[in-house]
């Protein structure tokens, strides 16, 4: 799952939160065919796992299938 954010500073924000856990996550560029207004995404398959914690740190996010 690709999660894509409304600037970089979200994205930022997002990696900090998601590196306090032992989630399994990686930072990757937004890919072409999805638009988004921050080039940064956040690529998982812990989808439940990210999604609450992303909604436990206030983070705005889209989920977009690989």
């Amino acid at each position: 799952m690709i999660y894509i954010f409304n600037s970089t500073r979200d994205a930022i924000r997002a990696e900090g939160i998601l590196r306090k856990t032992d989630l399994k996550f990686r930072v990757v560029p937004v890919p072409k065919n999805i638009s988004a207004e921050c080039g940064m995404a956040i690529e998982t398959e812990m989808i439940l796992e990210t999604d609450t914690a992303l909604d436990r740190g206030g983070i705005a996010y889209k989920k977009h299938e690989r």
